[in-house]
């Protein structure tokens, strides 16, 4: 059994439809095709009664009388249809059984039927379109049939429950203008689904600038709307536009450097590196940049936009690793500085004159040979003199009170998954959650986030993922659900 419709052009001359009437008063539509000199009675078309026969003959007679050079007919019951008429019928067969005849596979006429979107009647040239050429189409209907009359809905009732079903989900609605064969609207018998099928947008979102291998700015949808071809290790973007960079040391500055970019893509050096490289800047509310250099002579400089040197004082650091020796520096406002030494497994606070006045030791209680490796990253002053520190190759998290206790700690065992992959970037917002970067995300696997937000209660509450190899050094969270982030950023 069959439940389909067959309409469009036919490959054959003559088509039509004869009835039979049935002893029980019903006659059955039976399809006719003539091919190369044969005829064969291909389908049943539909089984009606007298009365729906009628009712269609009644319809057939309001269109006009057919060119019979070009048009076929059909005769049911001593009642002459219009070929159209047939087509009709057709067109609202589907879910209607069909039989097929008996004959055998090589008395049937070859049909192609063409499935075509949002065409208009005269979109080919057969039809008198006047721009567009259909030559294979119009050969088609010069050796076939060409249907010039027929019964149509108002609007395209297929699409419009497509579309329906896309937004809405599985719906049951009532069609309005699909007048087949009887007086009012035809019913759309759909399955309810109550659940919508779109993807729901996530209740939470940033956008955010990144910083590492790559380094790009992210909207609040996910979508990259700019990058910069250089690998940076720290940065901030500022109120007026501008972005303020630490390049990875390189061809082009190989011992680092700090550069600005406007916000016309206009880019000023700031700072050469002089060392092995340069780990960190801090744009300050006056106007200077802090700047750590590592190498020999590690040190900690805070200058003007023009690279002029305003504080400058060694650093209290290993220097077997140069590259371990320091990274994201910030100024506080008292004045003085929090730097975090990896190696030394402490983030020191300096006065403006190299004096360490206080150090956060991040070592692992019960791990005095430091076999986990909490490295200090990031060191963030916030809320009443707390210390946020990412601790990178320990994969943990910590939150140093005033006193200098840990009164709070991520590790993985409080995640849904190992997402503490070399922590090694922070920001506490203004609610007070914690976005934390993984460097090391996606390495082992892409889908791996690379950025979460955490509440104190460590609940997840949004994930950054892109499906890459590349992590994130660090960043700066931009705004929350489009809502900017005023102020310093805490990172």
């Amino acid at each position: 059994m069959l439940r389909i419709a067959l309409l469009l052009w036919l490959l054959c001359p003559r088509l039509g439809c004869r009835g039979n009437q049935t002893k029980d008063g019903h006659v059955n539509l039976v399809g006719t095709c003539s091919f190369a000199g044969h005829t064969s009675e291909a389908i049943c078309l539909r089984r009606l009664s007298l009365f729906q026969l009628a009712r269609e003959q009644e319809r057939s007679s309001r269109f006009p009388s057919f060119n019979p050079a070009r048009e076929t007919s059909m005769q049911a019951h001593g009642t002459t249809f219009s070929f159209l008429t047939t087509i009709a019928f057709v067109m609202g067969l589907v879910g209607t059984d069909f039989a097929r005849a008996a004959e055998p596979a090589v008395d049937r006429p070859n049909i192609i039927v063409i499935l075509t979107d949002d065409q208009g009647y005269q979109d080919l040239g057969c039809f008198g379109s006047p721009n567009i050429k259909t030559p294979h189409l119009d050969q088609m209907a010069s050796e076939g049939v060409r249907l010039t009359s027929f019964y149509a809905q108002p609007v395209c009732g297929v699409s419009r429950v497509q579309r329906a079903r896309e937004v809405l989900g599985d719906i049951d609605q009532t069609g309005s203008g699909a007048h087949l064969f009887d007086e009012g609207p035809r019913k759309l018998q759909v399955p309810i689904k109550k659940q919508a099928r779109r993807a729901k947008r996530p209740a939470r979102n940033h956008s955010f600038l990144a910083f590492g291998q790559q380094t790009y700015l992210v909207d609040g949808n996910g979508k990259k709307t700019w990058t910069y071809p250089h690998s940076t290790r720290d940065g901030y973007l500022l109120a007026d536009g501008r972005k303020i960079l630490t390049l990875s040391k390189g061809k082009r500055y190989p011992g680092g450097a700090v550069v600005q970019i406007a916000a016309d893509g206009t880019e000023t050096l700031i700072w050469k590196g002089t060392q092995s490289e340069v780990n960190a800047v801090h744009p300050t509310e006056e106007g200077t940049f802090v700047i750590t250099e590592a190498g020999e002579h590690p040190r900690l400089v805070e200058v003007d936009l023009k690279g002029t040197i305003l504080v400058e004082f060694p650093l209290q650091c290993q220097k077997k690793n140069h590259h371990l020796q320091t990274r994201m520096a910030r100024k506080l406002d008292d004045g003085t500085y929090l730097v975090p030494h990896l190696l030394d497994f402490a983030v020191f606070n300096y006065d403006a004159d190299g004096k360490v006045i206080r150090k956060l030791d991040t070592t692992v209680a019960g791990d005095p040979d430091h076999k986990i490796h909490t490295w200090p990253f990031t060191a963030i002053r916030h809320g009443a003199g707390h210390t946020l520190v990412c601790c990178t190759n320990g994969n943990r998290v910590v939150d140093f009170d005033a006193d200098g206790k840990i009164d709070w700690q991520l590790t993985n065992a409080d995640l849904p998954g190992p997402w503490l992959q070399d922590p090694c970037g922070g920001q506490v917002l203004p609610n007070g959650n914690i976005v934390v970067a993984c460097y090391a995300g996606g390495r082992k696997d892409p889908q791996a986030p690379k950025l979460f937000e955490v509440t104190r209660d460590k609940k997840v509450v949004w994930t950054y993922r892109d499906g890459q190899k590349v992590g994130i050094h660090h960043f700066q969270i931009l705004d929350t659900n489009g809502q900017a982030i005023v102020g310093t950023p805490l990172k």
